[in-house]
């Protein structure tokens, strides 16, 4: 069974993978470590391309503050969208690994998108959420 959690930056993805890790007793990895390692294989030439929330955060020498000063809401989740279906094949590809040999996996990150859920599903045995937060103004 593989677990995946979705859902927007620091809505608590990581808290819930790791109480369900330890309540489970199967290991958790984040998509953000999934994604270091594929960009580890991406050429310089499309680096930019696929990963373009890598160019924003550059442009703001890595400063999340000024990252969401600089650009507006719609940029910034464009960005993380194009970036998710980056890593689209690469998340499936982990996941048709592990199940060859039947472990179980929690997978949790912003890169978890309900398109790539439904594809994972007709695949592998995985159960999905979603979480999300709201700011009070």
């Amino acid at each position: 069974m593989f677990y995946l959690i979705g859902g927007s930056p620091r809505s608590g993805k990581t808290t819930i993978a790791k109480e369900l890790s330890k309540k489970l007793n199967i290991p958790w990895i984040s998509t953000d470590t999934l994604e270091s390692v594929v960009m580890g294989y991406v050429s310089d030439d499309k680096l930019d391309t696929l990963f373009p929330k890598r160019v924003m955060r550059k442009l703001t020498n890595n400063s999340n503050d000024e990252m969401y000063t600089r650009f507006s809401s719609e940029q910034i989740a464009d960005a993380y969208i194009e970036q998710s279906k980056s890593l689209a094949n690469g998340i499936e590809m982990f996941i048709e690994c592990e199940s060859s040999y039947e472990n179980d996996y929690i997978l949790e990150g912003y890169h978890i998108l309900p398109e790539l859920v439904s594809r994972l599903k007709t695949k592998f045995d995985v159960k999905a959420i979603f979480v999300g937060r709201e700011d009070e103004v």
